[in-house]
C-alpha cells in the first residue's frame, strides 16, 4: 500500500473512532448538525482535546456514516461552514 492510500486510511480511521466516541456519549461537545441530503451533516469533537474534530455525513435510512473531514478544529468548524452554506441542490 502506498503512502497516500495508507494516510487516507488513517483519515477515514480517525473520523470513525470520533463519530464512534460521540455515539457512545463519550465527548463533551458535539457542535453542530445541519440536515443534508439523504440524511445529517454532524460536526463534533471534544473541547478539550481541540486536535481531534471530525465531520461526518450520517445517511438517514440506515444510519450509515461517511468521514468528511478530521482534524484541528478550526479547519473542521471551516469545512463544516462552507458545507452548511452550499445549496443543498449542489449537494444531491
Amino acid at each position: 500500500m502506498g503512502a497516500a492510500a495508507e494516510r487516507r486510511d488513517l483519515v477515514v480511521d480517525q473520523v470513525m473512532a470520533e463519530y464512534r466516541a460521540y455515539c457512545a456519549g463519550e465527548l463533551s461537545a458535539l457542535c453542530k448538525i445541519t440536515e443534508a441530503p439523504g440524511g445529517r451533516v454532524e460536526y463534533c469533537g471534544a473541547d478539550e482535546d481541540p486536535a481531534h474534530w471530525a465531520i461526518c455525513y450520517v445517511r438517514a435510512s440506515n444510519r450509515a456514516v461517511v468521514p468528511l473531514a478530521v482534524g484541528q478544529d478550526e479547519r473542521v468548524a471551516a469545512e463544516f461552514d462552507a458545507l452548511a452554506s452550499t445549496p443543498a441542490e449542489a449537494l444531491a
